[in-house]
This record gives structure tokens, sequence and C-alpha cells, in this order.
């Protein structure tokens, strides 16, 4: 028996299915659906606006401790704020996150500076693969904690408008 057939049957012992991802413009990667994605660097959010405007049809919700998102800003880069829902959360963040996951009625979640710890974010990826979202935790370093399937560092040219996206860490199988 070779490795392809023995990860094909405890794939069908565990009930296991294959991890959606999707293609998005300014990453070289698909993003996986059901992971945690942490995004750095300057340009994070423009990341994930652009993001929200490439997929118009899903729900979202943006959670912060305090916001700061500026939704006109997100109206500018043509997303529909119809279709997002925003959060300042305090210091629940960590509880209304997990609640919006368990509800599992939003496509995206955007989670800006969560300061977790490693069992936090073990649950958060527990709760990501359950609510099959894209979850981003926008933070200001990478943690590298192993509970992140995908890491990227965002480079923002301001006066230009160019966004340099460099995948650091992607330990999602596509295949």
């Amino acid at each position: 028996m070779n490795t392809a057939e023995l990860k094909a049957l405890v794939g069908i012992a565990s009930d296991y299915t294959e991890r959606e991802s999707l293609s998005f413009s300014l990453c070289s990667e698909p993003l996986p659906r059901g992971a945690l994605i942490e995004i750095t660097g300057f340009g994070k959010c423009e990341f994930v606006t652009r993001f929200l405007a490439e997929n118009p049809t899903h729900h979202s919700v943006w959670l912060e401790s305090e916001l700061s998102i500026n939704p006109f800003a997100c109206l500018q880069r043509r997303v529909d704020l119809e279709k997002i829902f925003f959060v300042e959360a305090k210091e629940d963040l960590f509880w209304a996150t997990t609640q919006i996951l368990n509800s599992s009625l939003y496509d995206t979640v955007v989670v800006n500076c969560p300061r977790w710890s490693f069992k936090q974010l073990r649950q958060m990826q527990l709760r990501s693969e359950k609510s099959n979202s894209f979850v981003f935790l926008l933070n200001k370093r990478a943690c590298g904690a192993w509970p992140i399937s995908m890491s990227l560092h965002i480079k923002h040219a301001f006066f230009s408008n160019e966004v340099k996206v460099q995948v650091t860490k992607s330990k999602v199988n596509y295949a």
C-alpha cells in the first residue's frame, strides 16, 4: 500500500473532506477555507478589503477590540457595506469571535489584533474548520504558532497603491 492509498483510507475513516480554497488576485497561492490566515505588514486592511471586493457574495464580520476600520474606506474600495457586520468587542474579542464562528453565518471573519494564547488559537482553528469560514487574523507581528495555516506579509506602496504579498507560511494541502 502506498502513501496516497493510506491517506485516502484515513480520510474515509475519519470522514475527512478536502479543504476548499479560493484564488485571489493579490496572492500567489489560493486562500484556504476553514483555516486561520495570519496577515502582517503595512497594508493588512487593504488586502482584506480587496478580498471582500472580489467576493461580493460573502457575508463578512469585522471584529476589533476598539473599532478602527473606516467603513467609508471599504466603500471606496467597492465593498458592499450591506454584507459586512462591524463588531467592537472591547475585552470580549475572543468570546465574540467564538460566537461568530459557532454560528457559521459568515463566509469571512476578520479579527484585528487578537492577543490570544496558544490554547485560544487552537480553539479558533477548530472552530474555523467547523464553520468553514475564511478567518483572517490581522497582527502587527507574526506569532508563528502552529494552528496558523497560512501567514502572509503585506507590503503596500502608499503612493502607487501597489500591494505585494509574500507567503511566509503555508501548511495547507490543496491537492
